[in-house]
């Protein structure tokens, strides 16, 4: 995501009653720096279109990540399914 207020962005698969499965975007915002949910949804829709937009943001103070400093999506996954529980 090249949005000035966005460190660091990933994007996970989430189930959708709908279509089976739709994006959801993990966003870790720079800091001292405020961003909404709307503000990065008008942004994709701009520069992504309609479908490419997730569905649902989630804001983190850091993305999982392995020795080799890629994003863990698995590990992502499990946490925001945490989250959901709580």
């Amino acid at each position: 995501m090249k949005h000035p207020a966005v460190l660091e962005a990933a994007a996970v698969g989430i189930p959708d009653p709908n279509y089976g499965e739709d994006i959801l975007a993990c966003v870790v915002p720079r800091p001292d720096v405020r961003v909404t949910e709307t503000e990065l949804r008008a942004f994709c829709l701009a520069e992504r279109g309609r479908y490419k937009t997730p569905k649902t943001f989630r804001f983190l103070e850091e993305l999982p990540k392995g020795p080799s400093g890629k994003v863990q999506h698995l590990k992502l996954r499990t946490l925001l399914q945490r989250q959901r529980a709580e």
